[in-house]
């Protein structure tokens, strides 16, 4: 009986451990087909626009647990030529929304559940979370923010996956 119970765990885990890789494997070809190919595979990073990367990081067995969308220069020390700009890069409003609407495509959120303000304002940047079934998504906005133009406040995007 022991054997019998040894093996199906063993069968489950070697389950369990295969659709992390596939989902490994689907995520970055997701990336690939919305962003273009990676710019740096060691890091799963994929050029959002001049300015911003995504990363997309994985657990040891290869399961999404976190996607990134940062100014480029966040990884000056990897690539020395994405040098820190003069002023701090924004998403678009335009931008944001697209970047959004493609990450959860790669792996859906699931239903919104609430929005939480930290209060919070650290370096001009103020932390908001939102909080879905499947992750959160934490966002940092810049203090300062001209209405007149269609600079999102969003300087950053970070989703936890659940």
């Amino acid at each position: 009986m022991n054997k019998i119970i040894c093996f199906l765990f063993l069968s489950l885990l070697l389950v369990l451990q295969a659709n992390a890789a596939q989902e490994k494997a689907q995520v970055l070809e997701n990336c690939r087909r919305l962003f273009g190919d990676s710019v740096d595979e060691k890091l799963n990073l994929f050029e959002v626009n001049q300015q911003f990367v995504l990363r997309a990081e994985f657990s040891e067995k290869g399961k999404l647990v976190k996607i990134l969308v940062e100014p480029k220069y966040f990884y000056e020390e990897e690539h020395p030529e994405w040098t820190e700009p003069k002023e701090r890069p924004h998403l678009a409003n335009s931008v944001y929304a697209d970047v959004i609407a493609k990450i959860n495509s790669i792996k859906p959120f699931g239903n919104f559940l609430r929005k939480k303000w930290d209060g919070v304002i650290t370096n001009s940047t103020d932390y908001r979370r939102e909080y879905y079934k499947n992750a959160v998504l934490e966002y940092g906005e810049s203090f300062y923010f001209d209405i007149t133009t269609d600079k999102q406040r969003v300087r950053f995007v970070r989703i936890e996956y659940k």
